[in-house]
């Protein structure tokens, strides 16, 4: 784990992108990958912050990998 990317955007409605957004996972955003789940989902940190993502919703994320 600890792998670092930032966010580039997402394929999702208006409504998720807001939902996102206030997660901290919005464009130009840098993430940390912390933690693969059982079903495909991913923990993130965003500065001090872990987000959980589900699976569906990470194969919607593009993501710039340094």
């Amino acid at each position: 784990m600890g792998m670092s990317m930032r966010v580039t955007g997402a394929f999702v409605d208006a409504r998720a992108a807001r939902f996102l957004a206030t997660l901290g996972v919005a464009p130009g955003a840098q993430v940390e990958l912390v933690q693969r789940t059982a079903f495909g989902g991913r923990v993130v940190a965003i500065g001090a912050d872990r987000v959980a993502l589900d699976n569906g919703t990470c194969r919607k994320i593009m993501v710039d990998v340094p």
